[in-house]
């Protein structure tokens, strides 16, 4: 199992975990790739499940732009078709990239995103486009550092 590099964690009092705050991330990517998703949770009556599979970032934000607000989830950017064998579930260990993720998005009950990748061109061009919307305010993990160090004193 391999650990993420670069985490981007996104909170805070005017954020949570809106479809269309998903879709304002999703449309800062220009990478082509298929999107498979796990553990869907939500408030609305869309789509939700173990699994859902999009061939492409636009058809992903067609679907998130219909969800009011993610309860749960797992996103995962993969170059190449893939058949995935195991589910994963937002509570799981982050970024197993044993699936050669280029990109993991995870949504947590209702209050915050964590954007996973060991690309850091990616992560560096998601925290400009970030900084320039009003998701509310982010912060950037390493590796090896504790999620678990934010504070509430972020909000």
């Amino acid at each position: 199992m391999i650990q993420f590099k670069y985490c981007l964690q996104i909170r805070g009092r005017p954020f949570s975990c809106l479809g269309s705050q998903v879709s304002t991330i999703l449309s800062l990517l220009s990478i082509k790739g298929n999107w498979y998703l796990m553990d869907i949770s939500t408030n609305t009556s869309g789509e939700e499940g173990v699994f859902l599979e999009f061939e492409n970032t636009e058809l992903l934000i067609n679907y998130t732009n219909t969800v009011n607000q993610f309860l749960s989830g797992v996103f995962l950017l993969i170059e190449r078709k893939i058949q995935i064998q195991e589910p994963m579930y937002t509570e799981d260990i982050p970024f197993r990239n044993d699936l050669e993720a280029l990109l993991e998005i995870r949504t947590f009950d209702t209050s915050y995103i964590e954007l996973y990748s060991d690309d850091h061109n990616l992560i560096e061009k998601l925290q400009i486009g970030l900084s320039k919307t009003l998701l509310g305010p982010f912060k950037l993990i390493l590796k090896n550092d504790p999620i678990e160090k934010f504070s509430d004193d972020f909000y």
